[in-house]
């Protein structure tokens, strides 16, 4: 299989996984070599007191995006650290998320994303650190598969 069909089945898994995420309403808009967007609806479940998108959210679509666009070097990989600046409340009805990868070592992705609201507000940016397994991304695939049966 090549690399690319991989990444779209990969994805297409991805969006109909009923994990965590799934749970939280995000959902993989578009991927690319080193590149992914996503997006989460805000509902009353994914709000805080304040009626803003909850801290823990925001955090989770930095970790998703940088993770599958480091996921797109051809490897398995598990968030190694990440901190992100939370710059101002997200409001309105979906928060999108766009993930980079800047440079893929042997064993360590560096990645940043970025959080925005509907109105292109930049809400919070993230430096993460992913470590590629030897795992392939294509045995990954098979495996969740496997598992889901």
């Amino acid at each position: 299989m090549n690399h690319n069909k991989t990444i779209q089945n990969y994805l297409s898994f991805y969006n109909h996984f009923e994990g965590f995420n799934g749970h939280n309403g995000i959902r993989i808009t578009e991927v690319r070599e080193g590149y992914c967007k996503c997006e989460a609806a805000l509902t009353a479940q994914s709000l805080n007191p304040q009626g803003s998108a909850h801290g823990g959210l925001i955090f989770t679509l930095c970790d998703v995006a940088a993770g599958i666009a480091a996921m797109t070097t051809g490897n398995r990989v598990l968030t190694l650290d990440a901190s992100v600046s939370y710059l101002r409340v997200g409001r309105g009805s979906k928060l999108f998320a766009v993930g980079t990868c800047l440079k893929a070592g042997k064993t360590v992705c560096f990645c940043e994303a970025e959080v925005y609201d509907e109105d292109a507000a930049l809400i919070a940016k993230g430096s993460l650190n992913m470590f590629r397994t030897e795992m392939s991304l294509e045995q990954f695939l098979k495996d969740l598969q496997e598992q889901q049966r």
